[in-house]
């Protein structure tokens, strides 16, 4: 008996450390942020800003310098070692799988319950009738992934996951996989309640592209049974457009500056583009900050 508690105590340490990568664990990871984010504020509850209005909110008088739209989602993880391959470092495979993840919670922060409950607003018929308990899918079209740096076993990392541009199909959203804790947020967040981060030194230019580990882009199409959703009809309906003409244009501005990163097809373009993003005086906006399943990330 003695014996074979001893086997057993590294079996369930090695199965702890590396629950990341177990089996069916992926599908937990997916749903915890539902429950992470039960306190956080929806976006149509967030007071309107010129360049991001809900419905029926007043404007305040100092704006938020990103749009709601586009400020990143930051999420801490760090790769066990059943993600590490014979390089010593993080498998590339492994990288989409993380992705999906950010990608998924951006999504629910910022639209869920449109998600759920999805209006004939966004239907190419105004007039027509959403099916009871049907849902708005968000489906995956391609993914690329650029790799800067290794990510060695057992080494934390932020994924920071937000909207880079859309077109009149397809949604793009940008994730950057960032050293943790080199590049300081705000300390408030826009969506988190409750919950404020240390505001750190301010990173310098020539650092901020040494933080970047990874960057992804994924193309996703938005979809209401057979139809085709417009990415902006989903914006306005869940109470993200701007209700001004100086905020529509600031973010008719963010949305040309992503297209133009995709077209030009350089992986150092995407790379740049998160440099931009942190590169502020006033510090960085996101909409909140999560870690993943694992207590100690």
């Amino acid at each position: 008996m003695a014996v074979s508690w001893l086997l057993a105590i590294p079996i369930v340490v090695f199965l702890l450390i590396n629950l990341k990568a177990l089996p069916l664990v992926w599908h937990l990871r997916l749903f915890t942020f539902l429950i992470q984010s039960r306190t956080w504020l929806k976006p149509s509850q967030i007071h309107a800003t010129d360049t991001a209005t809900a419905p029926g909110k007043q404007q305040p008088t100092t704006p938020t310098p990103t749009p709601t739209i586009f400020q990143p989602l930051i999420f801490r993880t760090a790769s066990p070692l059943l993600e590490i391959d014979y390089y010593l470092h993080k498998s590339n495979a492994t990288f989409f799988a993380d992705v999906d993840i950010a990608r998924s919670h951006l999504v629910a922060a910022l639209i869920w319950p449109l998600v759920r409950h999805p209006t004939a607003a966004l239907l190419p018929n105004g007039n027509a009738v959403v099916p009871k308990g049907q849902m708005l899918a968000i489906m995956l079209g391609g993914v690329q992934c650029s790799f800067r740096r290794e990510i060695r076993p057992y080494q934390k990392y932020e994924i920071w996951t937000r909207v880079l541009t859309w077109d009149e199909k397809w949604v793009f959203f940008i994730s950057h996989f960032v050293r943790a804790g080199a590049v300081p947020a705000r300390p408030e967040f826009t969506l988190q309640r409750r919950r404020e981060r240390a505001a750190g030194k301010r990173i310098e230019q020539a650092e901020i592209g040494k933080a970047v580990l990874a960057t992804a882009v994924s193309r996703n199409v938005l979809k209401l049974g057979r139809a085709t959703v417009r990415p902006e009809d989903v914006w306005r309906a869940a109470g993200l457009w701007p209700g001004s003409q100086e905020g529509v244009e600031g973010v008719e501005m963010v949305r040309r500056r992503g297209l133009d990163v995709l077209k030009s097809d350089n992986p150092n373009a995407v790379h740049r583009f998160f440099e931009e993003l942190v590169d502020r005086e006033d510090g960085v906006v996101a909409l909140g900050e999560y870690r993943d399943l694992w207590a100690w990330c």
